[in-house]
């Protein structure tokens, strides 16, 4: 059964007030989302800890609801407030392998933290369209022993998708730790970690997860928990009151990396953006995704020149393409069209949300205005 986008839409209030094409930099929250919010603050200004106690086993519903998404156990992954979080606390840990093959162009948040830590880092290029050749990837791992990849599943300039179940394949024939970027996939494209061998996954839920900011997962491979000493400790990170760090008897999984208290109304969102999103489907969304910027691409005026012109398995929401100007955007604002300028263009990127009236009104804008 289809769903019917038009009544989804009306859970989203910007909607009404812009056309909002720049999820890859915020998604917008739904009104349900919201109230979940408001109730969490005012039951916490009435009861106090009272309702604080209460959360704790809220939280683990949450990882439940994040296991179900991206098909894994709930127990291999940590609720923490972003991917820069994350990331933080992972380079560290794996210290000790030394060597990395970072994407040029990658996110920044990704890629600097490996050089803060004196890795020895390689570069793969992407291609002039923002594309990421595996062959490359291969081939520079096993020219020079690289014992980590960091990449994103999502380029957050062009959109540019890895065909994951590939790359995966290709880091595990060459004994090389998978570090993945997810926040422009969470909430975009179906994610099966069951099925992809991927060793470490973070991602924010602030864009196409929909679920606003201070939210984020951190999935690890039980098996690189036990390999690694931790970076990081807090008493969140074993159950326990015990001033003394026993690690045997913590027992310490994913959760070593929950340092601190949980943002309890940002993952009380996240929950109920995930049952949102679930109950759409994400196939249906991706699918719905596709729809809409193969749309906009065939239509795309010839004064523009399109980027993001992968195959169907490389594509996502967003949408590059080269020209525009300071004016250009200036009428869009006015147009009370959301976009984002990136590199030397722009960057569309749409959500199940948006409408293929809103397309063609932003391809009306851009073909009068260049």
């Amino acid at each position: 059964m289809n769903p019917d986008w038009q009544t989804i839409r009306k859970n989203y209030p910007a909607t009404e007030n812009y056309t909002y094409f720049n999820t890859a930099s915020c998604g917008l929250i739904s009104s349900s989302a919201t109230d979940c919010n408001l109730h969490y603050q005012k039951l916490l200004s009435q009861q106090g800890s009272v309702y604080r106690d209460t959360l704790f086993d809220e939280m683990q519903k949450v990882k439940a609801a994040a296991g179900e998404f991206i098909q894994a156990e709930a127990k291999d992954i940590a609720l923490i407030p972003n991917f820069s979080s994350g990331i933080n606390y992972i380079v560290p840990m794996l210290k000790s392998l030394g060597s990395v093959l970072l994407v040029e162009n990658d996110y920044p948040s990704l890629t600097l933290p490996w050089q803060l830590h004196n890795y020895d880092v390689h570069w793969v290029p992407q291609s002039p369209q923002g594309a990421i050749e595996l062959d490359r990837i291969a081939k520079a791992l096993r020219a020079k022993s690289i014992k980590i990849l960091a990449i994103s599943w999502v380029q957050y300039m062009t959109g540019f998708k890895v065909v994951m179940e590939q790359l995966s394949q290709i880091c595990k024939e060459n004994n090389t730790l998978l570090v993945v970027d997810a926040t422009q996939a969470l909430g975009a494209v179906p994610i099966n970690l069951k099925d992809t061998h991927i060793d470490i996954f973070i991602g924010s839920c602030y864009k196409w997860t929909t679920a606003g900011f201070g939210n984020g997962l951190l999935y690890i491979h039980p098996d690189v928990v036990a390999q690694f000493e931790t970076p990081v400790i807090g008493k969140g990170s074993t159950g326990l009151f015990d001033n003394v760090y026993q690690p045997d008897k913590m027992g310490l999984q994913a959760r070593i990396f929950e340092v601190g208290h949980y943002n309890y109304g940002g993952f009380l969102v996240l929950k109920q953006a995930l049952s949102e999103l679930s109950q759409i489907g994400i196939q249906n969304i991706y699918d719905r995704l596709l729809a809409l910027t193969q749309y906009f691409k065939e239509r795309l005026p010839n004064q523009y020149t399109l980027i993001s012109g992968y195959d169907a398995n490389q594509c996502t929401g967003i949408v590059a393409i080269k020209g525009g100007s300071n004016q250009l955007m200036e009428v869009l604002k006015q147009e009370k069209i959301i976009i984002s300028a990136r590199g030397e263009g722009l960057r569309i990127s749409m959500h199940f949300y948006n409408t293929f009236e809103e397309i063609d009104h932003l391809l009306q804008v851009l073909g009068n205005n260049h």
